[in-house]
């Protein structure tokens, strides 16, 4: 069985002396599991220990907290760019809004103009032929 595959209470058992092959272990696992350890060792070690191990916790408590800092930053970095991206978007949507209101008054017009001349040509034919 690897030293990571230990649980904590089989490393608090088996690590009573033994430092090196403890620190890896202490090392490898998550402050959830440097807890339980702790709470296991806590009648069977002396006061040295303890404060070495309440050491180790914190710096895997601050290790964990530098990795997820990490990530965040990493996230928001994304977060940045695709909030650029969609003001680029929303710029582009707005020039083509204007586009299309524009086309759209436009055509309005055209469209005023095709009836009035339409409308001349059928009251020119209703008009008597002298």
């Amino acid at each position: 069985m690897s030293q990571k595959d230990l649980s904590p209470k089989e490393a608090a058992n088996r690590y009573l002396g033994d430092s090196v092959n403890r620190q890896e272990w202490l090392f490898e696992h998550p402050p959830e599991d440097l807890i339980e350890f702790i709470r296991l060792k806590n009648g069977r070690a002396d006061a040295l220990d303890i404060q070495y191990l309440f050491a180790m916790l914190n710096f895997r408590i601050a290790e964990e907290a530098a990795k997820s800092a990490n990530k965040l930053h990493e996230e928001m970095e994304k977060l940045v760019e695709i909030a650029r991206v969609q003001r680029l978007l929303a710029e582009k949507l707005e020039r083509q809004t204007d586009k299309v209101i524009w086309l759209t008054r436009a055509l309005i017009i055209l469209t005023i103009v095709l009836i009035l001349e339409g409308g001349c040509q059928f009251f020119e034919g209703l008009k008597p032929r002298i």
